[in-house]
């Protein structure tokens, strides 16, 4: 028996058709950027391309949490949330910052979304450990 709710496994069975997607969509978008090397608008043509995906993981999300009637389980991915961006926010204003200060480098690319993915991890392993549902 499973303890998913119904709009948790709807969640999921659509986030990882569009996160497979988005797998096909970077490979093809980054293979034909290496080929037919896009300025101008193509190029914002082609980046806009691979980031429709993640947008759309963004609008199940929201999908998912009106949906979702377990008041604990929404609780959880609103704390997950706000843990990650918290950490996208503080790392984009420490690259900001270094960069005021005059550092001429910057982030590797998606910095931001491993931050916000690691801080909403380790949100949702410290929340279910501080609080444990009876049945696990």
């Amino acid at each position: 028996m499973s303890c998913k709710s119904p709009a948790a496994r709807a969640y999921q069975k659509r986030s990882f058709t569009v996160l497979a997607l988005y797998f096909v969509v970077f490979t093809g978008t980054d293979y034909l950027v290496d080929r037919i090397h896009p300025s101008g608008w193509a190029l914002f043509a082609f980046a806009l391309f691979p980031s429709l995906p993640l947008i759309e993981i963004f609008y199940l999300t929201g999908k998912y949490l009106k949906a979702e009637r377990d008041d604990f389980k929404r609780d959880l991915v609103m704390r997950c949330l706000l843990a990650g961006a918290g950490a996208c926010l503080s790392v984009n204003a420490f690259a900001g910052f270094l960069r005021i200060f005059g550092w001429h480098g910057q982030t590797p690319p998606f910095m931001e979304l491993f931050a916000f993915c690691f801080a909403a991890i380790v949100a949702k392993i410290t929340y279910k450990i501080a609080n444990p549902l009876p049945a696990e």
